[in-house]
């Protein structure tokens, strides 16, 4: 069409605005692809690293080795295990470098430079670390006074995210990094430190899963004594001691019922002597009877019977007060017993988050209630059942005792009234021996006394057998608790637990997929705002569009009487805009790919990982190119169709364009000529006025964004700075008993907290009320903790709220209730009672596995693990500042340059849109500087209510947006914007204003009387 061959005047013509918005679109194209396919890059690149390096599944930590009937057990089930046993060693530079063996099928090391450690005295470091220490290839390195020769750097992918704990917040290679060395170096370090860490990698490839490992390892048989690390036996001491506050009792009732059995196996010996007295006894009586002649001797033969059975009954009386005795201990022991059992499971129960007190008349109404509650669905419902099974077996077993005791009470009536007839036996036997004449009456009392034996020895014999049974019936109650009670504390204490120091998997192991998270925001993030951006871009060109079709209105409406339809207008007008964007969209996307590198810049040099290896998905291709060409294609078309739509004459006459604008009507009969010429103008430009404003809306955003991530690490830092209160922290292999007297011991625990299906580590620590590091008062109920500021945010608790942390190896669930709060931004730490923390983990209450200072400490190496410095934590602070630097310049860059070129871009064309009006102006007499009252500096307002809008809603859209960005991040950090800061914001938006000013006036000069001569003709 020959019309479009006006297309490249009109570009010649305005070749500084469309250039403008030329270098605007690359611009923000180049941005928009460096940081999505730089992203991309950085996925894709760890990705094929891990899959090259065999990454692994998971790994464990042990105190005790596994043995190769282990491994070679799990390999046939799937699960590959390597060692991966580490030495942290201490460098001379105050840096800690973890010392590994080569890896031969696992988490292989990635060479970066040079090569593989193959003799005693070489090795290989993170390429990070060496970059901060100046070491290349065949540099020297002294590690525990042995010097290795430095034969190539790399990384591995266990290690991405090089952190000396899972738990640090991040990451400083100049001070912590990872090496390797050869098994024969490994073996020769070893030797002269045992520092050891028995850590172990494994890939799953079979039926197991993660589970089924971990069941494994908790359920597998080691020796207990074999592990040389002071902190393992620690633990074992305190388990095994835990154990014995059960076991000892057991042994007491078990002894109790051995002495029982001894006391009736007594018991029967005396009743057989009795048995043998009352014989005699007879036999004495039938000779005296039935020999008068020999009545002496057969008085003779009845005393000594009469003797027999005085020593009987006398033997008989022994026995019982011993079995009386032993029978009165075990009946107390009994009952100690089962209170011991009744409050153990009260405190269970409370530990799970049932307030409850159990007494021995209402505990099963106690039980029956907490049913109720929870259901016979719920899985505490079994160990529930279980709990008060073991409670009715203690009742039974007590009550049985109880009856025992009774019986032989009664016995013992019997036996006194044997007794009493062996006196009165006695003293007939001797009263008959001193005078016949009394024979008579001997005889009466010896029929009357034989007759009460055999009675006696009836009743005896059936509490015999009784006792018999009821020592068998009491052995079997006692061995039916005992293993009860051993089956509770295998469940509660289980020693071989203690072996398993950590497990974890691949997806939750910050150090392999730390990177992830960050890189999926930003890729994220760069999305959604470009999305925002080509909207943004479309608007502008369709105003140029607009200002083509109302300057060409005449024109226009005399094609339409000369018979050109809308739709060809409508192409020939669309054809500039769509082809700057196409061509910008390419080329800011070939620029973008070109950049790749230097926006992958801050992941390179945080994390390690292999060399960048460049990423071009299609989808970029299409976000790029197709998405904002699109955009302009609809949004030109729709703009462009409604001012086409005109009538013809209209058009010619020039009217109907700017009808809707016209017909805005305001009253300004108060204000002065220049306010009312200024609002009129921002009326008529209503729609150049609204896009500007949002342009810079999405500016002042950008802008607030930068100023918000650098007060608010500021803020993390000034936060930890001000809550650490203590020089030294010592953390403990093992608790020390000698507590050095500079030094304040503390308890701590890790446990975690999910939120948004991730894990995030907690770490509870138990202080003394009155600690000399942290002033707050702690809570006085069970289960009270005062959470950190850190927590607060992180996990938007407040005090009051209930929430639930767990252990990740056994499994166990903690219930907590947030009685305080404190500024402590250093990770995420809850503080609790130390003395209700040992009772809530059952834990020795004199293990102490921190000690917190003022002052360095003497303390012996073997026992630190490792020493913290309050300098080292608020180094770590700073070091964010530096990181994020290059990110908060690019962004505030961006929100700088986006501010100009949209204001000035738009501006531009109201003044060329006002050419005439301008040229008469200044042919009125009015100064360059009056018009540009009239026409720029009403931009001021523009700008004052953009920023009084923009500033507060980008912070209150940040608030929400900020959580989500740092979400990864093992802390809280709030959104913060300062007084200082919003000034610099204020400052920058003026002087960017005035910069846009100073380049209109330029082009406010340009606009000559002319002007109105050409308007004329």
């Amino acid at each position: 069409m020959i019309l479009n061959k006006k297309i490249f005047r009109e570009l010649k013509n305005n070749i500084v605005r469309y250039a403008t918005f030329f270098f605007l679109l690359v611009f923000g194209i180049v941005l928009i692809v460096g940081m999505v396919a730089s992203s991309d890059s950085i996925i894709n690149t760890v990705k094929l690293t891990n899959e090259t390096s065999n990454v692994e599944s998971g790994e464990f930590s042990l105190y005790v080795q596994l043995s190769n009937e282990n491994i070679n057990e799990l390999s046939k089930h799937g699960v590959n295990i390597e060692k991966a046993f580490y030495i942290d060693v201490n460098m001379e530079d105050g840096s800690v470098l973890r010392i590994f063996q080569n890896r031969k099928n696992i988490n292989l090391l990635n060479i970066a430079s040079g090569k593989q450690a193959r003799k005693n005295k070489e090795i290989v470091v993170e390429k990070h670390y060496a970059v901060s220490h100046g070491l290349d290839v065949g540099s020297s390195i002294n590690i525990l006074n042995m010097t290795y020769i430095v034969t190539g750097t790399g990384s591995v992918p266990d290690y991405c995210f090089v952190k000396k704990n899972l738990s640090d917040i991040t990451s400083d290679t100049s001070k912590f990094s990872v090496a390797f060395v050869t098994d024969e170096a490994f073996t020769e370090i070893t030797l002269m430190t045992s520092n050891i860490v028995y850590n172990y990698s494994y890939t799953l490839s079979g039926d197991y899963n993660n589970s089924d490992l971990l069941d494994y390892l908790l359920s597998v048989e080691y020796d207990k004594y074999a592990s040389k690390d002071e902190t393992y036996q620690a633990m074992r001491e305190d388990a095994e001691d835990e154990i014995l506050k059960f076991t000892d009792p057991l042994s007491d009732l078990e002894q109790g019922a051995s002495n029982l059995s001894d006391g009736i196996y007594k018991f029967g010996d005396a009743t057989l002597e009795i048995t043998s007295g009352a014989n005699k006894l007879k036999e004495g009586f039938d000779e005296y009877s039935e020999k008068v002649d020999g009545f002496n001797s057969g008085l003779q033969v009845l005393s000594n019977g009469l003797d027999d059975l005085h020593t009987g009954t006398s033997h008989l009386n022994d026995s019982y007060a011993y079995l009386s005795h032993n029978g009165t201990i075990l009946s107390k022991l009994a009952d100690n017993m089962f209170l011991t059992m009744l409050a153990n499971i009260e405190g269970n129960l409370n530990t799970q988050g049932y307030d409850v007190q159990l007494t021995e008349s209402d505990y099963k109404e106690t039980f029956s209630r907490i049913y109720s509650l929870i259901g016979t669905d719920s899985p505490q419902w079994k160990k529930l059942s279980e709990f008060e099974a073991l409670l009715d077996s203690f009742y039974a077993l007590k009550q049985s005792i109880s009856e025992y005791t009774d019986g032989v009470s009664k016995a013992y009536d019997s036996l006194s009234k044997l007794n009493s007839v062996t006196g009165s036996l006695a003293d007939g036997g001797d009263r008959l021996n001193s005078s016949s004449e009394l024979l008579q009456d001997a005889v009466r009392q010896l029929n009357e006394g034989t007759s009460s034996i055999s009675d006696a020895m009836a009743e005896i014999n059936d509490k015999i057998t009784e006792l018999e049974d009821g020592s068998k019936e009491l052995y079997g109650g006692i061995q039916e608790v005992t293993q009860t009670v051993k089956d509770y504390i295998n469940d509660e204490y289980d020693i071989d637990r203690i072996n398993l120091t950590s497990f974890i998997e691949n997806e939750n192991n910050t150090r392999i997929n730390g990177y992830k998270e960050d890189t999926l925001i930003n890729r994220n993030a760069a999305i959604a705002v470009g999305v925002i951006f080509f909207i943004l871009i479309s608007y502008v060109l369709s105003v140029f569009s607009v200002h083509i079709i109302e300057s060409e209105r005449n024109q226009i409406g005399t094609l339409y009487a000369m018979g050109y339809i809308q739709k060809e207008l409508t192409k020939h007008y669309m054809i500039l805009p769509v082809s700057i964007t196409i061509v910008g969209s390419i080329i800011g996307t070939v620029v973008g790919y070109l950049t790749i590198p230097y926006f992958a810049l801050s992941s390179v040099g945080f994390y390690s990982y292999a060399d960048l290896i460049l990423s071009y998905p299609y989808y970029i291709f299409i976000y790029s190119i197709v998405v904002p060409v699109l955009i302009a294609y609809i949004v030109n078309v729709i703009i462009i169709r409604k001012k086409l739509s005109a009538e013809p004459l209209s058009l010619i006459r020039g009217t109907d364009l700017n009808r809707h604008n016209q017909n805005v009507q305001v009253n300004l009969k108060h204000m002065n000529f220049v306010n009312k010429f200024r609002i009129r103008q921002v009326i008529r430009e209503s729609r150049i006025m609204g896009i500007l404003f949002g342009g810079l809306l999405i500016a002042i955003f950008l802008l607030v964004f930068s100023f918000c991530i650098y007060c608010s690490i500021l803020d993390y830092a000034e936060r930890i700075t001000d809550g650490v209160n203590y020089n030294y922290m010592y953390l403990l292999k093992s608790s020390l008993y000698d507590i050095p007297e500079e030094g304040e011991p503390v308890y701590i625990e890790e446990l975690s907290y999910e939120m948004s299906g991730m894990k995030f580590d907690v770490t509870i620590m138990g202080i003394e009320e009155d600690s000399k590091y942290f002033d707050f008062k702690l809570g006085n109920k069970h289960n009270d903790v005062v959470i950190s500021d850190s927590v607060a945010m992180k996990f938007k608790l407040k005090i009051g709220d209930k929430f639930i942390l767990s252990e990740g190896l056994t499994n166990k669930n903690y219930a907590f209730t947030v009685s305080g709060e404190t500024n402590y931004a250093n990770s995420l730490y809850i503080f609790m009672d130390i003395s209700e923390m040992y009772e809530l983990f059952g834990t020795n209450e004199n293990y102490k596995n921190i000690i917190l200072s003022d002052v360095p400490l003497d303390i012996d190496e073997k026992y630190v693990q490792s020493v913290i410095k309050s300098d080292d934590i608020k180094e770590t602070a700073d070091s964010f500042v530096s990181l994020m630097t290059t990110t908060i310049v690019m962004i505030l860059i961006v929100s700088i340059v986006l501010f100009v070129i949209v204001t000035f871009i738009l501006m531009k064309n109201v003044i060329e849109r006002s050419t005439f009006s301008i040229s008469l102006l200044k042919v009125f007499g009015y100064t360059e500087n009056e018009v540009s009252k009239l026409y720029i500096r009403s931009l001021l307002y523009i700008v004052l209510l953009a920023a009084a809008i923009g500033i507060p809603l980008s912070k209150l859209i940040l608030n929400s947006l900020y959580p989500a960005l740092v979400i990864n991040f093992n802390s809280g950090m709030k959104t913060v914007l300062t007084l200082p800061a919003l000034t610099c914001i204020i400052v920058l938006i003026l002087v960017s204003y005035a910069v846009v000013v100073l380049l209109l006036q330029e082009r406010l000069k340009k606009v000559s009387l002319a002007e109105v001569l050409k308007a004329r003709e």
